[in-house]
């Protein structure tokens, strides 16, 4: 949605919205938009690919709710398969539940834990800086059941709540390998994994994850966001019957169309790499992609892109990145490679610029305000997804910035 608004209305949120200067034309935009972090990076890939990745879905195709058979048992093959190719998550012995994206996951994962709190208050934690989606969620659920943020230092061993901490690892938006903490000092804590970034086109794959709960999202494997698909990974069946039952409550059943389409892509990138046996990692993203290799074009395609931003910022001393990007052995790519994350974690420096996120904008640039992440306005969020266009676009203004 495209909103026209004034200055003095858009000054210090940080959030994601998209402005004009009048009646609507893409040639009057007044902000390269970087706050949401749309995979436009992924539609040469697809492009390329369309002969794989397409499909024609029958009229008859599973019209009615089929609740007996919520995961069309292909994409659940797929996702297991996909998972076993790359070696970054267990699911030997596991329940996978999809839902319409991540969030519905979480907000099913919300539900089931406040009804096995047997009245304990639950609060959601997560350790600054993190994806603010997850606290704008919370915020909207009934005042009592489900609460945002820890209650207080006394009360962290007391058994009197439950914390419910969510591991974002990679992490949103600094891309920060991370690990639980909460479990060491409440016994009663839950933890929830989201590993929608532990994909080898965004960090080294060192190990597959084996927890208890874990959240994947197939915008974050392919691009495709639009789908509202991802899939969460159980390992207790108590837990994920409750997670199932909220789902339905919630929307009866995920699109079988997203599901079906969902399915199609993932064969479509295991057939790619069961055509090859050993590629290095020195092509460009349209040879990758004429071979049918999703993740080795993500990374190339990801690769440039860093390598360029780390140029433009290494000799400012006004703003600086900040963010580990020590390079580590990938076992998906047999190969050490540095992490390249989905976003770009900026502090600004000098001490008169205390918003970061307003001197973005004032550039042109509509990032995402570390205030909004838990942090302060020193901060900001730039996604590094979106499409070839608008990455040049943003480049070209950050040289601007950087250079005054």
């Amino acid at each position: 949605m495209f909103m026209q608004m004034q200055k003095k209305k858009r000054v210090a949120l940080g959030m994601c919205f998209i402005f004009l200067v009048g009646p609507f034309s893409k040639s009057m935009l007044t902000f390269i938009i970087l706050c949401s972090g749309d995979p436009l990076m992924y539609l040469p890939y697809w492009r390329q690919n369309h002969e794989t990745s397409s499909i024609l879905i029958p009229g008859w195709y599973r019209i009615g709710y089929e609740l007996s058979q919520p995961l069309i048992p292909v994409l659940e093959k797929e996702i297991r398969d996909l998972h076993k190719l790359v070696g970054n998550a267990v699911t030997d012995g596991c329940y996978i539940l999809v839902g319409s994206g991540e969030m519905q996951l979480m907000m099913a994962a919300y539900s089931t834990i406040s009804m096995e709190a047997d009245g304990l208050p639950v609060h959601t934690v997560i350790d600054p800086p993190y994806y603010d989606a997850y606290e704008r969620q919370v915020k909207t659920i009934k005042p009592g059941t489900v609460r945002w943020g820890a209650p207080g230092l006394d009360s962290e061993s007391s058994g009197n709540w439950i914390p419910l901490e969510i591991v974002i690892s990679p992490n949103n938006p600094d891309g920060s390998l991370r690990t639980p903490t909460w479990k060491h000092r409440n016994e009663n804590a839950r933890t929830v994994h989201d590993n929608a970034y532990y994909w080898p086109h965004y960090t080294p794959i060192t190990g597959p994850r084996d927890d208890d709960f874990m959240l994947f999202s197939l915008s974050k494997v392919t691009g495709h966001a639009g789908s509202r698909l991802g899939w969460a990974i159980i390992k207790d069946r108590a837990v994920y019957e409750k997670m199932l039952m909220s789902v339905r409550l919630n929307s009866v059943t995920v699109s079988h169309e997203a599901q079906f389409r969902a399915a199609h892509i993932l064969r479509s990138i295991r057939e790619g790499y069961s055509k090859v046996k050993s590629v290095g990692l020195n092509s460009s993203p349209t040879e990758y992609a004429a071979q049918q290799l999703l993740f080795h074009y993500g990374h190339a395609k990801m690769k440039t892109r860093w390598e360029q931003m780390l140029k433009l910022f290494q000799a400012s001393d006004r703003f600086l990145i900040e963010q580990n990007l020590e390079q580590s052995y990938c076992n998906f790519f047999k190969d050490i490679v540095h992490p390249l994350p989905a976003f770009v974690w900026i502090r600004c420096q000098r001490e008169e610029d205390q918003s970061c996120f307003e001197i973005f904008r004032d550039a042109g640039i509509h990032g995402r305000g570390g205030a909004n992440c838990g942090m302060t306005n020193r901060y900001v969020r730039l996604a590094m997804m979106d499409g070839d266009h608008t990455f040049k676009h943003l480049l070209n203004r950050l040289q601007a910035l950087v250079s005054t």
